[in-house]
């Protein structure tokens, strides 16, 4: 969730990707002064795709905020084009679910960082098409427009009802007051209607211009 005057990460802790059984774990990644959350695909199962690696290499060169997302955003595409060909060829099942279920497409990456005293975000959308990862744009969806000041902003990456929901109830949920609730419903009722792949605890971070503050640390420890 993203706002004029900060950003917040709030994540569940049941990582359930292609190749390994779910375990519970931090999703939120720091990396100098990166934030950064995955939906998708973060170990690959036979060509040692590790997005966790490929990002930390990228924030190791000593670049800015912006130009390092920038850099892992390219040196993502070949690797996870390989972790695909092997997917298509060893483990098919999980591959046509991608094309079908996921729409050719199963690895979203948030990024978020403080760069000159103001909040930067990106988000990347890897998708195959015509069998080749390519790089889209993600279908963002913000309620942003037209809030009054004491209203956050909202971004929602989630089921279709669950967007629906928030847009229904957004002068109630995103006052400041109802904001840490708001998020933990959204979180509970992403469980009840996806329970093999979101699971407490949750943790939620939230990222301001000059310091960074758990309001849940969950399972993270940075």
């Amino acid at each position: 969730m993203v706002g004029d005057t900060g950003a917040t990460i709030a994540v569940d802790s049941l990582e359930n990707d292609f190749h390994h059984k779910p375990q519970q774990g931090c999703k939120i990644h720091k990396d100098g002064e990166l934030y950064w959350t995955s939906v998708g695909l973060l170990v690959g199962g036979g060509t040692g795709f590790n997005l966790p690696k490929i990002v930390s290499s990228s924030a190791n060169k000593n670049l800015s905020p912006s130009m390092t997302v920038e850099d892992a955003t390219s040196s993502i595409i070949q690797p996870l084009q390989k972790e695909y060909d092997w997917m298509k060829a060893h483990d098919p099942k999980e591959y046509n679910y991608i094309m079908k279920e996921a729409v050719g497409g199963y690895l979203r990456i948030y990024f978020v960082w403080r760069e000159m005293g103001h909040i930067s975000w990106r988000a990347k959308d890897f998708r195959i098409v015509n069998e080749k990862v390519t790089l889209a744009k993600p279908e963002i969806e913000t309620t942003c427009a037209g809030l009054p000041p004491d209203k956050l902003c909202a971004y929602i990456d989630a089921s279709d009802d669950i967007k629906k929901y928030n847009v229904k109830h957004l002068d109630e949920l995103w006052t400041s007051e109802n904001f840490l609730p708001s998020i933990k419903l959204l979180m509970e009722k992403g469980r009840n209607e996806f329970p093999k792949s979101v699971g407490p605890p949750y943790s939620i971070l939230l990222i301001l211009p000059h310091t960074t503050k758990w309001l849940d640390a969950g399972l993270c420890n940075f």
